[in-house]
């Protein structure tokens, strides 16, 4: 079975070098616009849509298909429950200041690009990994990885949260500067 050079969700095809580049500038984009609070917020919904695609894909799968659905691709049900599930959990406020850019959310928003590549690689039929791990080598880092790479986003969220970025009236001084 021959596939093309493109990534299949379902009808969805994209083109995989452009698939990486969009997710990594995306989330990049979104830590420079929104800041650091706003990604951690996306990266903990992340990881819950991940862990619901995992459990219940199946499960709601072969629901649907007993109820009369036209059998959906597992790919695409995995991403479908993924963005179901995550983009409520990363609405709303959140905690923190927002609009804040630094190196704590360049490496978070490389880690939550990372972790979503590898995972969303990991989705799709078995002969399509093997050709665009063999054919991309950005989505063969990020698939070979997925564990550390989930690994590594777990960790610099623990880290993030333990690690408090110093608010100004934090310092000991006041408005002006001066000691209190």
């Amino acid at each position: 079975m021959s596939y093309n050079k493109h990534m299949q969700f379902g009808s969805i095809g994209m083109n995989a070098n452009v698939y990486v580049f969009a997710i990594l500038g995306g989330f990049l984009a979104f830590a420079i616009v929104f800041g650091e609070a706003r990604l951690k917020k996306i990266a903990i919904a992340l990881l819950v849509g991940f862990f619901a695609a995992d459990q219940l894909a199946d499960f709601v799968g072969t629901h649907l298909s007993r109820v009369g659905v036209k059998s959906v691709d597992d790919a695409m049900m995995h991403v479908i429950l993924l963005t179901v599930v995550a983009v409520p959990l990363s609405l709303g406020k959140a905690s923190g200041q927002g609009g804040r850019f630094s190196l704590r959310s360049i490496i978070l928003a490389f880690l939550v690009g990372s972790t979503l590549i590898a995972y969303t690689h990991s989705y799709l039929a078995v002969a399509m990994q093997e050709q665009l791990s063999t054919e991309y080598n950005l989505i063969a880092i990020a698939a070979d990885n997925r564990l550390w790479w989930l690994s590594g986003l777990i960790l610099w969220l623990i880290i993030l949260q333990l690690w408090k970025k110093k608010e100004p009236d934090e310092d000991g001084k006041g408005k002006k500067g001066k000691k209190k």
